[in-house]
């Protein structure tokens, strides 16, 4: 496992001399609060729904996930394609909180804010350990978990494709709400 090596988002960042707030530690954490807040205000309220909508950001998560991965093991690489397999399965099963519904006449979606908070708090871990503690292993580990979460979200995702077919096929009117209509 090559973890004494930083993640390509790291070495990116590390690339600008001159930061917007100073320093990579408050620059990304600037990054990942703004993520957050974007996703809890999503989750809250609810997105318009259109497929491109949802899944943009699942396939940003995805792309994030791979710029932070912090190994080139072949073993690791097959594990993590299991895991995101995996967190597809449980993405789906635990994202109850997900819903398809119509407001204003038109249809939109929420995303489970489980889920996003944590993926949010796995990928900062991810990202600052490295920064603070360069000499332990972990980042290797957390790039690991943080990919079971992203199959979490790609799970969250099929959930609200199927929810958004079940909804259209019933009709407007109805919303959808995780098990309840099942």
């Amino acid at each position: 496992m090559t973890s004494q090596g930083t993640s390509i988002l790291l070495y990116a960042i590390s690339l600008f001399p001159a930061l917007p707030f100073g320093s990579t530690e408050f620059t990304l954490i600037a990054i990942i609060g703004l993520l957050y807040i974007f996703r809890i205000i999503g989750a809250v309220r609810g997105e318009k729904y259109s497929k491109r909508r949802l899944y943009l950001l699942p396939t940003f998560y995805l792309l994030i996930m791979v710029l932070t991965f912090y190994t080139t093991s072949t073993y690791v690489i097959l594990g993590a394609v299991l895991l995101i397999l995996l967190g597809l399965g449980a993405g789906y099963a635990i994202s109850k909180r997900a819903s398809v519904f119509e407001k204003k006449g038109k249809i939109f979606f929420k995303r489970s804010m489980a889920v996003t908070s944590l993926w949010t708090a796995m990928f900062a871990v991810n990202i600052l350990t490295p920064l603070y503690y360069p000499q332990y292993d972990y980042p290797v580990y957390f790039s690991v978990f943080l990919t079971f979460l992203t199959g979490m979200i790609w799970g969250q995702v099929l959930r609200l494709s199927v929810e958004h077919a079940v909804f259209n096929k019933e009709g407007p009117g109805n919303e959808i709400k995780g098990e309840e209509t099942r």
